[in-house]
């Protein structure tokens, strides 16, 4: 008996042992393997912008929702400087996150 509990436990801990996880593959000089993203063009502030709407009504988005039709940012006296704001947010981003605001289809 005490040779059968003995072999038990060889084997429960052998299969623990044999159950490790693969190693991840290797990181290339381009980046993570298997991902992949879309490009545009030219990523800068001004093509951030030409996707930025400022929306006059309220909007509450749902599936298979027509998007909004949205107008150039308010001005005047004491109304904040919006595009100026977005546009040092943008400047501030690491380049990876400024590539995924530009794919951004629209933002408001």
């Amino acid at each position: 008996m005490r040779y059968a509990l003995l072999l038990c436990a060889a084997f429960t801990a052998a299969l623990c042992f044999a159950c490790v996880a693969a190693a991840p593959p290797p990181v290339t000089s381009g980046g993570r393997v298997g991902i992949r993203t879309a490009t545009v063009p030219q990523c800068t502030a001004t093509s951030f912008l030409a996707n930025v709407s400022w929306l006059n009504n309220q909007f509450s988005p749902g599936p298979g929702m027509t998007p909004p039709t949205g107008s150039s940012f308010p001005t005047g006296n004491g109304v904040p400087n919006y595009a100026g704001d977005l546009t040092m947010a943008f400047n501030a981003a690491s380049p990876a996150f400024q590539q995924q605001l530009c794919n951004l289809d629209a933002v408001y």
